[in-house]
């Protein structure tokens, strides 16, 4: 992985010399104007504007104009008045009629009094728009723009355009950096504000109100707590200890009484002790106890046996699990085995153990239950990328999927025999 991105910067410096030469955006050599454009995966392209190169003019933002049209990278915008057009900051413009961003017109904006307000903000006579989108409660005359995230009218603050509904404005204070993406709490002298997704705290205690320490600084910066509680986006978390909680893990809580995942305690005292039985899988244990992704304790586990199969499957010396679900007491565990499947693309077949079916040499399985008269042995998947998705079968039978002509071709040449 690190020498790919080695490479992969390697070869991004080496373009930029490549293509240091090549015009990007517009090109008029007075016989005819192009649009040109690169990137990584397709290179340098380039096409035909069907503009007139007497009176083009290239504009800032990827626009350009001559004497009868507007253009945006190369494509003519339709509608659009090249006498009175005007490009303005953040991808935004207008003429006397209509407003614009990024080449497309913005449904129902006054043109005359369109105006950017920077950080990707704009106005006209009636509505505010962030990237193109209207904020819909926002108030045009009395719009503010603190930040890219922050901004207020008369009756409210908004975070990336959301409207926080908050109570008191002249309390109100940003828990964090206003202009940073990791900001989620606020406060005013009433009620606490998750600004991600605009969520209310009602009642907190207002001295003490902060957003909880994270121990990584890339963890989810969802828990707050004052004095009283510890919340978790707008909910309380129950019986948690505010003095001693911190996020731990991303959306895990600690204190001293446990670990908490989002709002709700789990049977995990410490976890610190936890580790993952395999490094990408779904179960874990701190020498105790095995538990499962909602960090409860899987019941009757044997701790000494217990092991990981392969994606979802797990056993031990008594039981096989799919997830946290043990399969039915009938299950062989000498014999179980996750289920193959192929997958066929321009005739060449890849295959590997499923994640959601098994077998025994009695039955399948599909998840924790049983498939009632499926062939253990014959018991297969395919996907044939024809648009139609897996199909489970066996010689007899279609369990999930499509009985298509394709499929029934696949399955002769498998077999040697036609599909029943």
């Amino acid at each position: 992985m690190f020498i790919r991105h080695i490479l992969k910067s390697v070869f991004s410096v080496i373009a930029s010399f490549l293509f240091a030469g090549c015009t990007l955006g517009y090109k008029n050599d007075g016989k005819e104007v192009t649009w040109h454009s690169w990137n990584e995966g397709w290179g340098h392209t380039s096409f035909k504007v069907d503009a007139d190169p007497k009176t083009f003019k290239a504009l800032r933002g990827s626009y350009g104009r001559d004497s009868e049209h507007v253009f945006f990278m190369g494509g003519i915008m339709e509608g659009a008045d090249p006498k009175t057009f005007k490009v303005l900051k953040d991808a935004y413009a207008h003429d006397n009629i209509h407003a614009y961003y990024r080449g497309g017109v913005l449904k129902g904006a006054d043109g005359k009094s369109f105006q950017s307000l920077g950080e990707q903000y704009a106005r006209d006579k009636s509505r505010v728009y962030l990237d193109g989108e209207e904020i819909k409660s926002a108030d045009p005359e009395t719009f503010e723009v603190h930040t890219h995230y922050l901004t207020e009218d008369k009756k409210d603050f908004y975070w990336l355009g959301k409207a926080l509904n908050v109570r008191d404005k002249s309390t109100f204070t940003v828990l964090g950096d206003k202009d940073y993406s990791g900001t989620r709490w606020a406060k005013d002298r009433y009620n606490g504000y998750f600004m991600e997704d605009g969520s209310v705290i009602r009642d907190i205690d207002y001295a003490s109100f902060h957003p909880v320490v994270e121990e990584v600084h890339l963890y989810s910066g969802c828990y707050a707590a004052d004095k009283n509680k510890v919340y978790y986006r707008d909910k309380v978390v129950k019986g948690a200890d505010p003095a001693s909680f911190k996020e731990i893990d991303y959306r895990i809580g600690q204190d001293i009484n446990g670990v908490y995942q989002e709002d709700r305690i789990t049977q995990v005292k410490d976890y610190s002790l936890l580790k993952k039985i395999v490094r990408d899988g779904h179960m874990y244990t701190d020498n105790q106890y095995i538990y499962d992704f909602d960090f409860n304790i899987l019941p009757d586990a044997d701790l000494a046996t217990f092991r990981h199969i392969c994606n979802r499957w797990y056993r031990d010396k008594n039981h096989i699990w799919w997830n946290n679900q043990p399969l039915p007491d009938v299950v062989d565990i000498n014999t179980f085995r996750p289920v193959w499947k192929t997958s066929v693309r321009d005739g060449r077949e890849s295959v590997e153990e499923d994640s959601d079916y098994g077998c025994d040499k009695n039955h399948v399985y599909y998840h924790d239950s049983i498939i009632e008269g499926a062939d253990p042995l014959s018991f297969w998947l395919v996907h044939l990328n024809d648009g139609n998705g897996w199909i489970a079968y066996d010689l007899k039978k279609i369990y999930a999927g499509k009985d298509t002509p394709a499929f029934r071709q696949y399955f002769k040449e498998r077999y040697d025999r036609d599909f029943q």
